[in-house]
């Protein structure tokens, strides 16, 4: 079974870079030199012609993208596989599937570690004497997914009798619990009316933990049940009976809305029980929506820690899960998604780290050989820096506006703000540094102020950016990974991020840290 290399299991180990192609629906395969491997199946024996390979893992500082994988690799001219035959025969590497791996000597086939599965994205190529170059992009950013999903939308086949301003629409995903604090922060439609009245609100396109919704028609609000049943395809959906309204009108014209304040939340949560509320619940449901591969194992780990976080949204345009991640839950929350042999992984990421969170050290210095500086250390992070954070959320769609606000502040608790020691000593270094977060997806105001701590750590000053050159050994890092740098040129004795490995033919590792201040927060 694959698993993780260790430091230790790379001391003293001769690693093979191999190169799978699939054209056509034949496998390709080449090395450094001929292999023979011994595998599940039997073995396999792989051709040489592998003459050069790089692959670069980049995770932004602090997650702020997903992770992303390239890969160049560069093959000796082979009769198996020649560029112009396969052109002439309609047979393009365009998108062909490709992966790039390192095998450990004396280790199976299946315990090969993958750098990148993928497909061609560009390629180079001439006679049957030249060099045939490739470039390989990750497959995993590729999210065929969509929320809500294409047949998730008001028709004269899923509701014949609904109102005219609902035809066309999607069926709302709600995610988490929009509305929580009482702000009107969801949509409802009108899927049964007649021509005066409005009989059935949709609120949402799948089955949901609440019981209870706070529906309004713009200047009304009433608590009323909700009930599971069928649209006219036999799609399960959450629906509101507006008959049983005493308070609110009815009428076809409304644009009706709601607040999900009354326990319970949209989706229900994967494992089975209870409401996705909290930030790590959302993120297992939503991307057991898409089509990417998932690492289920990283996901549960994290789920307790971010699940502090409570989340609150809907989503009624049309967009990939992962896009949906990237666009609203990244900038929120201190967490990273990374891509593995296993699927995506959802890491927290401690913003105060300490040794103990570090998978291992980094020594650099002249005393040391297998870390080498590469470059003058940077800082970077200028234009970031912030010790002035407010925080818009709940949004009303009443007003179409946020409801609430949060601030924290150098300045100290001034004027309803919350302060920081890092933003403090931000305020003297830097001067005044405001930032504005503007988010649909939070309504609790305990999250609000989680959110703003953080950032108020992470943003507080610029960061070192330091690259180093390492033995072969420091293969087992992997972007996102936190290890404890010593450098003694540097002065440098502390946690740093890792955020880009590239690793090549030549037999070396470069990492590129960042590393950040944390003033006795």
């Amino acid at each position: 079974m694959r698993r993780h290399w260790t430091r230790q299991d790379l001391q003293g180990a001769s690693l093979w870079w191999v190169v799978s192609l699939t054209v056509a629906g034949r496998a390709y395969r080449w090395a450094e030199s001929p292999l023979e491997i011994d595998s599940d199946d039997g073995g396999l024996s792989i051709g040489g012609g592998l003459t050069g390979a790089q692959v670069a893992q980049t995770a932004p500082w602090l997650g702020l993208q997903p992770e992303q994988r390239q890969a160049t690799v560069e093959l000796s001219p082979s009769v198996d596989l020649n560029p112009s035959e396969a052109l002439a025969a309609q047979y393009i590497l365009d998108g062909a599937p490709a992966e790039i791996a390192l095998w450990k000597q004396g280790d199976t086939w299946e315990e090969r570690q993958v750098l990148l599965n993928g497909f061609v994205t560009g390629y180079e190529w001439g006679g049957p004497n030249e060099i045939l170059s490739i470039e390989a992009t990750e497959a995993a950013t590729q999210d065929r997914g969509l929320i809500p999903d294409p047949g998730a939308v008001v028709s004269s086949s899923t509701w014949p009798d609904a109102a005219e301003t609902a035809i066309g629409l999607f069926y709302p995903t709600i995610l988490g619990a929009p509305g929580s604090d009482g702000t009107i922060g969801a949509v409802a439609l009108v899927v049964e009316a007649t021509q005066f009245d409005a009989l059935t609100l949709l609120v949402a396109g799948h089955p949901v933990s609440a019981e209870y919704v706070t529906v309004s028609d713009g200047s009304t609000t009433e608590v009323l049940p909700v009930y599971v049943g069928p649209d006219g395809l036999g799609r399960i959906v959450t629906l509101v009976d507006l008959t049983a309204a005493t308070t609110i009108a009815s009428d076809p014209a409304i644009t009706y809305q709601v607040a999900w304040d009354q326990g319970g939340a949209g989706v229900l949560a994967i494992t089975g029980t209870g409401a996705a509320i909290g930030a790590g619940s959302v993120l297992e449901a939503v991307l057991a929506l898409s089509t990417l591969p998932v690492d289920r194992g990283s996901l549960a780990s994290a789920r307790d820690a971010l699940n502090a976080y409570q989340i609150g949204a809907f989503v009624q345009q049309q967009l990939s899960p992962l896009d949906w991640i990237t666009r609203a839950i990244l900038p929120l929350l201190p967490v990273a998604v990374l891509t593995g042999p296993d699927g995506w992984r959802v890491i927290p990421i401690p913003i105060v780290p300490t040794q103990a969170d570090c998978v291992g050290t980094l020594y650099a210095g002249p005393a040391y050989t297998q870390v080498v500086r590469m470059d003058r250390a940077q800082r970077a992070g200028f234009d970031d820096v912030a010790n002035e954070i407010e925080i818009k959320y709940a949004m009303d769609l009443t007003n179409n506006a946020t409801a609430s606000s949060a601030r924290m502040s150098g300045q100290g608790f001034v004027g309803g703000d919350h302060t920081s020691l890092s933003s403090q000593v931000s305020l003297q270094t830097y001067g005044r540094r405001v930032k504005t977060i503007e988010t649909v997806a939070i309504y609790d105001t305990s999250t609000a102020y989680r959110l703003l701590r953080w950032q108020a750590i992470a943003y507080a000053f610029t960061r070192s950016v330091v690259r180093y050159s390492c033995a072969l050994e420091y293969a087992f890092l992997s972007p996102g990974s936190l290890v404890w740098l010593v450098d003694t040129l540097l002065k440098i004795e502390r946690p740093a991020w890792v955020q880009q490995v590239d690793l090549t033919i030549e037999g070396r590792v470069e990492l590129e840290l960042v590393c950040w201040e944390v003033p006795n927060a």
